[in-house]
């Protein structure tokens, strides 16, 4: 028994050790296996309380972390800001790719989005056949008493060269207007289309007025453009339908107010990108970027597909007659670096034309304004003498100066053909020039309802001939383009836009694009960017003021005075929109409302 016993110890320990070796085997091939078996080798071998690590470990850490950088940052004040940084670095890092490409939202997904869009081709196509009856009188009816071809005859231009009927013409709209402006109780304090773009309101009790009264200002032959009535009665429609039908959106009915005034600068521009691009210039539109260039563009085109086929040529399509050859005698001559300095010159010269425009301008608005309050015991001769006056003025001129009648357009090509080639004597071109800027101040001030942009590009036209004769080796496409661009860009913050219109007007290349834009930043910044423009309002209001304060002591000049203080503040307004302040906006009471 002892001996079995003996035998069966030594076979369990003989067992047990080959179960042992086996054991050490199986450990030893774990590593080599695939699977579940070295996970579970290794958890078994590597095993750890992650609460403990976290508990025992880091949370020190980072209390020491943050002790230390609580003590750097009260000795050393840049540490802070330094920490700050990268904890910005940290979580911008960590946001993704999505900041690399702008991502938009799905507007063109919601229903809201495509009612927008729906009215918007509503009122476009409206306004193209508003626009279209606009020009066909206010612009045609001035060719139809001119009664002469300034495209094939020198002589419409000449001196005294005008019917005398050219005095009666505008005396006879002025008078209209007045008439028009006494019965409907028209307000002197209304704002232009620049404040109208920047505080998304237009008031639709006085735009079928406002139409009017352009329309017979331009048909009677005064110095201004279309675009502030077109845009006036396109915004004001906007506005009106944007508080019938509810767009869910405060957003949508300010981006639908631009839409309504782009279809119709459509008709205006030679390309309906242009009417976007202006929007975007003078105003800030809300939603986002695409969003609304998308509903400003396609306003537009609607405008301009509809008005083209109406009237085939838009209204700047009359400056390309003959203006190719500008683009083609400045491709030939090539592109050189002085022509960036030519530029910078013709900038700052057109800086100082902007500047006498301005001052003329309050010239003839202290004249009428001055008038209007001596006048203020006769409320109906308070409102017909004045454009009377002015269009009796603008007659005159325009019957000894031919080339001055309307805003431009119809002297286009005889600028370009007549004009730089030195068939016209510097002496006239000057002349008419000057009267330009005359007869738009009186234009402005008198009574008659109109935009400043088309004058503006006519008178830089007159003043790029000038120089073409005198500096024959410039290009002659610089000489006018430049001037176009850059007079009215002394004061109208909009140098896209108008480096665009010339070159889209002349099919100007790319690198004529250089200096044209190089004039139109010189421009600006020596007229508005300098504090010029500003000093010069400034004087203005308080010659305005001082003028009040004159006629305060009758009782009866109280509604004139309120309604010149109110037209003045309309005026700082626009100062402060030309200046780049958008935020500005002031509290007047509504137009037309008589002020006591």
């Amino acid at each position: 028994m002892l001996g079995g016993g003996s035998k069966s110890n030594k076979l369990d320990e003989k067992l047990l050790a080959q179960q042992q070796q086996q054991a050490n085997l199986e450990r030893v091939n774990t590593f080599a296996d695939e699977g579940i078996n070295r996970q579970y080798t290794f958890s078994r071998a590597f095993t750890f309380d992650g609460a403990a690590i976290q508990r025992h470990v880091s949370q020190p850490f980072e209390g020491l972390a943050r002790t230390l950088t609580s003590v750097g940052n009260r000795f050393d004040p840049d540490a802070k800001f330094t920490n700050n940084l990268l904890e910005e670095i940290n979580t911008v890092s960590h946001r993704g790719n999505e900041g690399d490409l702008p991502i938009s939202p799905g507007f063109a997904r919601t229903k809201k989005f495509w009612r927008l869009i729906f009215y918007t081709v509503l009122v476009a196509s409206f306004m193209a056949v508003a626009a279209s009856l606009f020009m066909n009188v206010g612009d045609q009816v001035p060719k139809q008493w001119v009664q002469c071809n300034y495209d094939e005859d020198v002589s419409c231009g000449e001196w005294y060269n005008g019917k005398h009927y050219f005095i009666a013409i505008p005396t006879c709209a002025g008078f209209a207007v007045g008439l028009i402006r006494y019965f409907a109780s028209y307000p002197d304090n209304l704002p232009g289309i620049f404040k109208d773009i920047n505080t998304f309101h237009v008031e639709p009790k006085w735009i079928p007025y406002t139409y009017v009264i352009s329309m017979v200002s331009l048909a009677g032959g005064a110095t201004l453009g279309p675009e502030q009535a077109l845009g006036n009665l396109g915004g004001g429609i906007a506005y009106y339908i944007s508080h019938v039908v509810d767009f869910e959106d405060e957003d949508y009915n300010k981006v639908f107010v631009l839409a309504g005034m782009a279809s119709a600068l459509g008709a205006l521009f030679p390309t309906p990108m242009l009417g976007a691009l202006m929007m975007h210039e003078l105003g800030e539109p809300p939603k986002s970027y695409m969003e609304s260039t998308i509903i400003l563009s396609i306003s537009a085109m609607v405008g301009f597909v509809i008005y083209y086929e109406l009237i085939e040529p838009t209204y700047l399509e009359y400056a390309e007659n003959s203006g190719a050859i500008l683009a083609i005698e400045w491709l030939e001559m090539g592109y050189s670096s002085w022509q960036i300095g030519t530029g910078i010159m013709i900038g700052l010269v057109a800086g100082g034309l902007c500047t006498m425009v301005m001052i003329t301008i309050g010239i003839t608005k202290q004249i009428f304004q001055r008038m209007r309050l001596r006048l203020a015991r006769a409320p109906f001769l308070q409102e017909v003498l004045p454009p009377t006056i002015g269009g009796l003025i603008i007659g005159l001129v325009n019957w000894s100066l031919p080339l001055t009648v309307g805003n431009g357009n119809i002297v286009f090509p005889y600028l370009i053909k007549y004009g730089a080639n030195g068939d016209i004597s510097t002496k006239l071109l000057l002349c008419t020039g000057f009267a330009r800027m005359v007869l738009l101040g009186v234009s402005m001030n008198c009574g008659f309802c109109g935009g400043i942009i088309f004058p503006f590009l006519t008178m830089g036209m007159i003043a790029g001939c000038v120089m073409y004769q005198h500096f024959d080796y410039v290009p002659k496409g610089l000489c006018i383009a430049g001037f176009m661009v850059a007079l009215p860009s002394g004061i109208v913050p909009m140098p896209f836009t108008f480096v665009a219109l010339v070159v889209c007007i002349y099919y100007f290349g790319l690198y004529q694009i250089a200096p044209l834009f190089i004039a139109a930043i010189t421009s600006y910044m020596f007229v508005s960017g300098s504090g010029l423009f500003k000093k010069l309002t400034s004087r203005a209001g308080m010659q305005n003021q001082a003028n009040n304060a004159a006629h305060g002591d009758d009782a009866e000049h109280g509604g004139s005075i309120s309604s010149q203080s109110n037209k003045q503040e309309q005026d700082d307004f626009t100062l402060k929109q030309y200046m780049g302040n958008k935020k500005f906006a002031p509290t007047t009471s509504e137009p037309g409302t008589p002020a006591h």
